[in-house]
């Protein structure tokens, strides 16, 4: 009988220490599941803003380039018999393309709130837009009516967990077609504060 009985407590001194092993074992499993969530989301987010982002600018630039160029297309119009139907009409294109603007601008902020309420942590100047907002529809505006750039580089760093995306953007106006570039940095670590 004695042996039975320690026969019995080896056993189930067995069992607790198995089970102690598969419940660490889950916990960690449980905790880099964590880890792979949150990572997998931030990059989903990061992913979602740098688009918008990126048709926000492309689209205020393209219209721009109509604002800026209207002028020009009316002066050369003169010498084109075809055309003189659409001499003095740059200012209703420039005030529809400005329109535009706005529009785009509004689609943008509200595309942003979207995001930001399926727990993306996006950074509250991400709201203030790369452009120089103002009461010219919407925006300042220079002598040739475009808008004005804050900044020609900007950042955005997106926190969430112990995971950190850096977007850096740069505009480049010189081009024919300015264009937007981005570049993403991953950062890992411990991060004393998260922004949500």
């Amino acid at each position: 009988m004695n042996q039975k009985g320690e026969a019995t407590l080896t056993l189930i001194l067995l069992m607790v220490v198995i089970n102690s092993v598969l419940l660490l074992y889950g916990l960690r499993l449980h905790h880099n599941w964590q880890k792979i969530e949150a990572r997998s989301k931030i990059f989903l987010c990061t992913k979602e803003i740098k688009e918008e982002t990126v048709l926000f600018v492309e689209n205020i630039e393209k219209l721009n380039w109509l604002i800026r160029n209207t002028d020009k297309a009316e002066k050369v119009a003169y010498f084109i018999p075809f055309v003189w139907a659409y001499i003095g009409k740059a200012k209703k294109i420039k005030l529809v393309a400005k329109s535009l603007q706005l529009k785009s601008l509004t689609q943008y902020l509200i595309t942003l709130k979207n995001i930001k309420k399926k727990n993306c942590p996006i950074p509250l100047k991400d709201f203030i837009s790369p452009y120089k907002l103002g009461m010219n529809l919407g925006f300042q505006r220079d002598q040739f009516e475009q808008t004005l750039l804050r900044k020609n580089k900007w950042t955005s760093n997106l926190k969430l967990s112990d995971y950190q995306i850096l977007l850096q953007y740069e505009i480049n106006r010189q081009a024919l077609w300015p264009k937007l570039q981005v570049l993403s940095l991953e950062k890992k670590g411990k991060l004393p504060f998260t922004s949500f």
